[in-house]
């Protein structure tokens, strides 16, 4: 980007969050997304069942999706992370 095509700013604030996170630790994680996915389709529930056999795994008629090998799937929405005080 060109020093035309920047934006020239009014003022000089610092964002309101950097003094609430100031002395945090860092925060990182993997990627935990799928490296590769497949759409398999059925002619018939028998056939899911089949499936579900050969895979080891309890398919549903609501089931939209499985990991193979299959995995636990860790739930953080509900998760809260407070001080001491």
């Amino acid at each position: 980007m060109s020093d035309e095509e920047k934006q020239i700013s009014l003022f000089d604030v610092k964002p309101d969050w950097e003094e609430h996170w100031n002395g945090m630790p860092e925060y990182s994680h993997k990627d935990l997304s799928p490296k590769f996915q497949i759409i398999v389709s059925f002619e018939n529930y028998e056939d899911v069942q089949k499936f579900a056999k050969l895979v080891d795994q309890r398919l549903t008629p609501k089931t939209q999706s499985i990991w193979y090998p299959e995995v636990e799937i860790g739930r953080y929405a509900n998760k809260r992370y407070t001080d001491e005080s």
